[in-house]
């Protein structure tokens, strides 16, 4: 708290001596009321403002044992603890002490100067001229003002002595609010009586209040030797009084000097302009800085995979040109703008891998839509967008339809019939029509000539029963009936042909995604053998990545006959030659055959009880869930299971993966050659060496202690035979 006190005076104090020297001689009073103000409340303000500065963490390498890798190299630096002896007490209560009775102290002064006034205003004659008050008193020497109130010596005012220059003088003091400036300077004073520079800043502020309501009567037409006269004539040099504004001896002799001068324009703006730099000066000097260190987050391609999960944005399309995205309203012209703001945590490229975009509407979408949805996030990154008709992603490098005449047509000139199954709605080239309707709908459309249709589906499985009745509506109007790649028919996906010479085949080339491989359990063969020990084999079952069903598959376990295996699970044959088998065994599963009458290639299973880190290990299955029924022992060898489990395993897209283990750490020698291309600076017990010397000592002896930092590009290593110690961001020795 002193150091802000301290900081918050050094401030005000500057900004009082560029008043003094730059400000104060120029006739620009308003300003300068609004500076002298400003000035205390940016005293106050400036030491609490704070800059947080991020800076790359300290690392202490500790004492490295190259014959235990298990033990990482380097760890965050923890500063030594320091244990502090208890202050004493006595000291902070005298002060606190000593600063309420001066806040009692000045707190009831300012409350008698405020009874005094009142008392004074209800003991007197009052006169009311305008929006004034003029209080009669008998006795008093110089006239003074407080708010609205203008405090005139009775005989002189009945009498008609006054000067109406003073009359003017003192009313400019209370229509611009004056004694609100000096209430404020007051309280402030009760709570910081201690400061001795509000004193002097208040004089400055009152002062300046008379070169105001002097401008003001100059201002008005009169004669400016005559009003110095005046002023002259009605000074005292009586005590100043509190909480009012009046003419005094002392300042009058500045005030004659203001009067007789005259600034330039151009003179006011580039002395006014000089207050920023003194501004920037300030907060260079006084505002606090707070070195922040960045988390450490180790990265490697794996890990950085792994942070990867599936996210989308909803796009609805209100009405044309307007769309609500993820909450936020926008519109064609700041579409783009307002979609740059999701998921700025991830890239580009890795938005380009787990963005789904869902395009809705409670009305139909217009093609043309899609297309300004399309053409607008290829620089923000997607990986698909779906809209109620189609599916663009972006690794196919697939479009939208094609716009012809504003309807979507696909290329070849394709008329396109959208089926959505559940609930079940058509769109014929966007235009909604039912099983009932799509006749006449079609001929409106198209006519009577012979076109090609695409079916497209949203839900992706149909009924061949929908299909059946499409054609038999559209009987004579059809050249050919295609389906779009991945519709699967009653869950099947294959070439299927319709009555009347209609034929269904699939569109599109096969990708990367649809090959077969075959899988033991959720491990993929792609020619690496899978390594797993026989309780796995045995529980795992046989699969295909595209998700058909396996019906049978033969297995052979060398010396043993060959054993075709129903199903996807051994029989009891087979689990027998399997536990007969010795370790490292390689097993085989062949002529792996499918629903739709395909075979997949042959899949190796290495036997082994203990897998290589580096072998295609097979992944067992998620533990099941804890029964509801389960028993306290029951429960916590489940809990331990499933922890031991997910020590080893995550679950991605409903499938399990080995969690990859963590990258091997660098040793303090390799660290220390990295740091030389960044042309470190190397310190060796706090003494200045080479890069080359700091490779040869670590070569040399591999039980020195190291600690390397880099700020704002500088990079730093230490290198010491003792501990190294990090005291106020600085590195020590033992």
């Amino acid at each position: 708290m002193g150091i802000l006190l301290l900081k918050s005076s050094a401030c005000l104090a500057i900004l009082m001596l560029f008043y003094k020297i730059v400000l104060e001689p120029l006739n620009h009073h308003h300003f300068k009321r609004f500076y002298l103000l400003a000035a205390l409340l940016l005293s106050a303000i400036i030491p609490f403002i704070t800059f947080i500065k991020y800076v790359e963490p300290t690392l202490d390498f500790g004492v490295y044992n190259p014959e235990s890798m298990t033990t990482p190299p380097y760890f965050r630096a923890e500063l030594p603890t320091i244990t502090e002896e208890q202050p004493n007490t006595f000291l902070p209560t005298l002060l606190w002490t000593f600063y309420a009775i001066g806040v009692i102290v000045f707190s009831t002064r300012f409350i008698l100067n405020l009874i005094k006034i009142s008392s004074k205003i209800k003991r007197h004659q009052k006169v009311k001229t305008s929006i004034f008050i003029n209080v009669l008193i008998e006795k008093l020497a110089i006239p003074h003002t407080f708010f609205n109130y203008i405090f005139l010596n009775k005989f002189a005012f009945e009498n008609n002595d006054i000067p109406q220059e003073v009359l003017l003088h003192e009313q400019a003091h209370a229509k611009q609010k004056h004694s609100l400036d000096i209430l404020f300077l007051e309280i402030l004073q009760v709570i910081f009586w201690f400061n001795p520079l509000l004193y002097f800043i208040k004089k400055d502020i009152k002062l300046n209040h008379e070169f105001l309501a002097d401008q003001h009567v100059l201002k008005s037409g009169f004669n400016l030797k005559i009003y110095q006269n005046l002023l002259l004539k009605f000074s005292s040099n009586q005590k100043e009084l509190a909480l009012v504004n009046a003419i005094n001896y002392s300042s009058i002799k500045k005030r004659l000097t203001i009067m007789n001068t005259q600034t330039t324009q151009r003179t006011k703006w580039l002395r006014s302009l000089l207050i920023l730099p003194v501004l920037a000066l300030l907060l260079f000097s006084f505002s606090q800085t707070k070195e922040v260190e960045k988390n450490i987050e180790p990265k490697n391609e794996y890990n950085e995979t792994e942070k990867l999960y599936a996210r989308s944005i909803s796009i609805k399309v209100i009405k044309e040109g307007q769309y609500l995205i993820d909450g936020f309203l926008a519109n064609k012209k700041n579409f783009v703008k307002t979609i740059n703001q999701l998921h700025q945590d991830i890239s580009k490229s890795e938005r380009e891998k787990v963005i789904n975009i869902h395009v809705d509407s409670p009305e139909e979408i217009s093609d043309k839509e899609v297309w300004f949805i399309f053409n607008n996030v290829q620089d923000y990154g997607y990986h698909r967008i779906v809209a109620y008709n189609q599916e663009i992603i972006r690794s196919k490098r697939n479009t939208p339809f094609k716009l012809e005449d504003n309807i979507g047509l696909e290329k070849n000139n394709k008329q396109t019939l959208e089926i959505n199954q559940n609930p079940l709605f058509l769109r014929l080239n966007g235009k909604s029509t039912s099983l009932e309707k799509i006749r006449t709908d079609f001929i409106d459309l198209f006519g009577k000539d012979e076109v090609e249709l695409q079916i497209n589906s949203k839900g992706k499985s149909l009924d061949y029963s929908i299909l059946e009745k499409v054609t038999e509506e559209l009987e004579g109007l059809c050249k050919s009936i295609e389906l779009s790649h991945g519709i699967t028919i009653n869950d099947k996906t294959h070439k299927v042909a319709s009555n009347k010479d209609y034929t269904f085949k699939i569109v599109g080339k096969e990708t990367s995604q649809d090959k077969q491989y075959p899988m033991l359990g959720f491990s993929v063969f792609k020619g690496d053998p899978i390594y797993a020990n026989k309780k796995l084999i045995r529980a795992s079952q046989v699969a295909v990545t595209t998700e058909k069903k396996v019906l049978n598959f033969k297995f052979k376990v060398p010396g043993k006959p060959t054993i075709k295996v129903e199903g996807t699970l051994l029989n009891k044959e087979a689990i027998k030659y399997l536990f007969e088998a010795k370790d490292g065994t390689t097993i085989q599963y062949f002529d792996i055959e499918l629903e739709d009458g395909s075979k997949v290639a042959h899949m190796h299973v290495i036997v082994t009880e203990k897998p290589n880190k580096k072998d295609n290990e097979l992944i067992p299955p998620p533990p099941p869930p804890v029964p509801h029924n389960a028993t306290k022992e029951q429960k916590e060898k489940y809990k331990k299971i499933s922890k031991e489990y997910y020590k080893k395993y995550k679950i991605v897209d409903g499938k399990p993966i080995k969690i990859a283990a963590p990258p091997k750490p660098k040793s303090p020698l390799d660290i220390v050659i990295e740091m030389a291309k960044k042309d470190a600076t190397f310190y060796y017990n706090n003494e200045t060496i080479t890069s080359d010397k700091a490779i040869k000592l670590l070569k040399e002896n591999k039980n020195l202690n190291i600690s390397s930092s880099t700020n704002n590009g500088v990079s730093i290593v230490h290198i010491s035979d003792k501990p190294i110690k990090i005291v106020n961001g600085k590195v020590v020795n033992d």
